[in-house]
């Protein structure tokens, strides 16, 4: 019980994110007819092969630990980088951002050091990116780190432009 834990902020911290979260679904229908690429929300055709990179591919469709573990390269003691996406679908992802920001409609930034990003799953590209990670994701990070890995409960999904005049680059922090 919210209340028995907060008093009487619990209404006010109940107000705010419900204020928050309509404004968020605002700005998600205001843009969905604006949108320039509808394929990069439409959960029900998912996530076609041609946006992976093909070295990824491979290995989702044998899917044992070994072509996980094959895939990526490991950079530093357990961080692994691994190609995923096509140049062709980077394209258009970007384009839909740069979509977006045209558009003028408020963006929730991504976190308190970047102020040029935008969190996808707030323009409404949250069914896709839930999708993505539970079927393409989600078995990579069981494979290169069992019990950790083994399931993912939520995401925070954003991209951050860094530009000549705006964020040029990110200091040392941590994330959750």
């Amino acid at each position: 019980d919210p209340a028995a834990l907060l008093g009487q902020k619990a209404d006010a911290m109940v107000e705010s994110t419900r204020a928050m979260n309509g404004g968020r679904l605002r700005v998600i229908a205001d843009y969905e007819p604006l949108r320039r690429h509808p394929c990069l929300y439409d959960e029900a055709r998912g996530w076609p092969r041609e946006w992976f990179d093909q070295t990824f591919l491979e290995a989702a469709i044998w899917g044992t630990e070994d072509a996980w573990r094959g895939l990526g390269t490991e950079g530093a003691c357990e961080l692994y980088s691994f190609p995923l996406f096509t140049p062709a679908f980077c394209a258009l992802f970007a384009e839909e951002i740069d979509s977006f920001h045209a558009s003028g409609l408020p963006a929730r930034r991504p976190n308190s050091m970047n102020n040029y990003g935008v969190v996808v799953t707030e323009i409404g590209m949250e069914p896709m990116i839930d999708r993505l990670q539970r079927e393409f994701l989600q078995p990579v990070a069981r494979a290169m780190f069992p019990g950790a890995g083994s399931h993912f409960d939520q995401h925070h999904s954003f991209v951050v432009r860094y530009k000549a005049g705006e964020d040029l680059g990110l200091d040392m922090h941590t994330d959750n």
